[in-house]
C-alpha cells in the first residue's frame, strides 16, 4: 500500500554522493572564483541527478524557479534571455529525458483527447505566427517561449505514469518553495535593498527589476498542496501548519494580487466543489484559512495593505495610472482586435497594438487566433475539469482520488491567474497541471483494464 504522508522524498546514497559533490564544487568556487569550469561541472552533477529523477526538474519549473533567479541574483549576475533560455532548456532535456527512460519501464505514452487538441493549438499559435508575422518583439518572444515553457513540460509532465512519480513530483513542488522561506524572510528583514521596499519578490536586479507575481505564485502552490493535501488525509499536520504561517505572510507580501485572489478562489472552490469532507471539518478548515489570512495581513506594511484596498475602488479603475485601468484599456483593445478579425485574429503578438499581452488569456487567444484558437483552448478547459470532475466524483482508488483533487484545484489556480497575467506561451502551470490530470486519468483507466483482464483471465 502506497503511504499516503506528503514527505520531502528520502535521499539514496547515490544522492547523497551528489550532494556532497555539488557541496565541494561549490565551496572551490568560493575559493578559486573559476566560475566557468565549476560551473560546467556542476551543471553535469546536476543534470544526471535531474534526469534519475524527472519529478524534481518538472517541479522545479512548476514552481521553484525563482531558486535560479535568487541564485543569479545572489552571485552579482544579471538574467538575460541566453542565460534564462539555457536555463529552461536545462530542464527540458533533463525531464524529457528522464521520462521518456521512466516511461518505457511502467507503461507506454498514449496520446488523449486532449494531448490532440493541445497540439492543435499550439500547431495553431505556430501558423499564426507565420501568417501574421509582423517583425514584433512581442510576437517573437512569445513564439520562442513555447517550446521551452509550455509544450515540452506539458509532454513531460505527460510522461508521468504512476502514482508514486506524480506523488513524488508532489512532494519535490513542496520542497523547492519550502527552501525559500528562510531565504525570503532574511532578504525581506535583513538586506538593506529591501528596506522600505513595496512589492516584494526577494532579489532586485539593476536593470530587470524584480517579480513580486512569480514569488507570490510560488507560495500560493505551497499553500495549495499542504492545505489539499492535509485535509485529505483529515488533519493539517503540525509540521503543515508551521510552514503554511510564514508561506500565507510571503504570499501577501508579495503584493501580487492576482495570486491573492486565485488563492481564494481555488481554495473555495476545493472547499465548496471537489473536498468531499463533513461539514465540521470545512468549518475549520475555514477557520483556520481566515486566521491564517488575517494574521499575515495585519502584519504587512500599510503601503501594501493600501495596494490590495486600493485596488477594489472605483478610482483604481477610473486612474491611468492605476494597474486595473490600464488592464481594463488592454482588455477592451484586445476585444476590438477581435472584432476586427473574428475568424482568424490579428495574429500571434499582434493584439493591442502590438504589445500582445492582453493580461486574460481568453481575450488574448480570441484576439490573436480567433474563433478556432477560441473553441480549440475552451474545449481543452472544459474537457481537462470534466474529466477530472468526473474521475473525483467515482471515488475509486483513494489515492488517485486525492492526486486528482490536488490537480484539479492547481488547475482552477492557474486557470484564474492567467485571467489576470501572462502570455499564452508562458502559462506553464496551467498547461502542466492539465496534464497531470490528463496522466492520472489515462493512469485509471490502464489500472481499470488490467483489473479486468485479471478477472478474464
Amino acid at each position: 500500500m502506497m503511504n499516503n504522508t506528503l514527505t520531502i522524498p528520502k535521499v539514496s546514497g547515490w544522492k547523497l554522493l551528489l550532494l556532497i559533490l555539488l557541496g565541494v564544487i561549490i565551496g572551490l568556487i568560493m575559493l578559486r572564483g573559476d566560475i566557468l569550469f565549476w560551473g560546467i561541472l556542476m551543471g553535469l552533477v546536476f543534470f544526471v541527478l535531474l534526469v534519475r529523477n524527472p519529478e524534481l526538474s518538472l517541479a522545479i519549473l512548476f514552481n521553484g524557479t525563482f531558486i535560479y533567479f535568487y541564485l543569479v541574483y545572489k552571485m552579482g549576475f544579471e538574467t538575460s534571455r541566453l542565460l534564462t533560455g539555457g536555463f529552461f532548456a536545462f530542464l527540458a532535456v533533463s525531464f524529457l529525458l528522464g521520462g521518456i527512460l521512466i516511461a518505457k519501464r511502467p507503461q507506454k505514452f498514449r496520446p488523449a483527447s486532449i494531448d490532440l487538441l493541445f497540439t492543435c493549438f499550439f500547431s495553431l499559435v505556430f501558423l499564426s505566427y507565420i501568417m501574421f508575422r509582423t517583425g514584433s518583439e512581442s510576437a517573437y518572444r512569445k513564439i520562442t517561449y513555447a517550446p521551452l515553457l509550455v509544450v515540452a513540460p506539458y509532454f513531460g509532465i505527460r510522461l508521468l505514469t504512476s502514482k508514486e512519480g506524480i506523488k513524488k513530483f508532489f512532494n519535490y513542488c513542496v520542497l523547492v518553495a519550502a527552501i525559500l522561506v528562510i531565504p525570503a524572510l532574511y532578504e525581506l528583514f535583513f538586506n538593506p535593498v529591501f528596506a522600505g521596499s513595496g512589492r516584494f519578490s526577494m532579489y532586485m536586479f539593476p536593470e530587470r527589476g524584480n517579480n513580486p507575481i512569480l514569488f507570490g505564485i510560488t507560495f500560493a502552490i505551497l499553500l495549495i498542496i499542504l492545505f489539499v493535501w492535509g485535509l485529505e488525509q483529515r488533519k493539517l499536520k503540525f509540521k503543515y501548519l508551521i510552514l503554511m504561517v510564514p508561506a500565507m505572510f510571503l504570499l501577501l507580501r508579495s503584493g501580487s494580487r492576482g495570486a491573492v485572489i486565485s488563492f481564494l478562489v481555488a481554495m473555495l472552490f476545493y472547499l465548496l466543489i471537489i473536498g468531499r469532507l463533513k461539514f465540521k471539518t470545512k468549518i475549520y478548515a475555514a477557520i483556520v484559512l481566515v486566521f491564517l489570512i488575517v494574521g499575515a495581513y495585519k502584519i504587512i506594511p500599510e503601503p501594501i495593505a493600501g495596494f490590495y484596498q486600493y485596488t477594489f475602488t472605483p478610482e483604481a479603475r477610473e486612474n491611468p495610472v492605476s494597474s486595473v485601468y490600464k488592464r481594463i484599456t488592454m482588455w477592451k483593445e484586445a476585444i476590438n482586435d477581435f472584432e476586427t478579425n473574428p475568424i482568424l485574429g490579428v495574429g500571434i503578438g499582434n493584439s493591442v497594438g502590438g504589445i500582445g499581452f492582453p493580461h486574460n488569456i481568453l481575450l488574448e487567444v480570441a484576439a490573436e487566433l480567433g474563433v478556432f484558437g477560441l473553441l480549440i483552448i475552451i474545449s481543452m478547459f472544459y474537457l481537462t475539469i470534466k474529466k477530472a470532475l468526473a474521475f473525483i466524483k467515482k471515488k475509486e482508488m483513494p489515492t488517485l482520488n486525492t492526486l486528482m483533487k490536488l490537480s484539479l484545484t492547481l488547475f482552477i489556480y492557474s486557470l484564474t491567474e492567467a485571467m489576470f497575467s501572462g502570455y499564452i506561451t508562458n502559462q506553464t502551470r496551467l498547461f502542466m497541471s492539465m496534464g497531470i490530470i490528463v496522466s492520472l486519468v489515462r493512469l485509471k483507466q490502464e489500472k481499470v483494464s488490467s483489473q479486468n483482464r485479471q478477472v478474464d483471465a
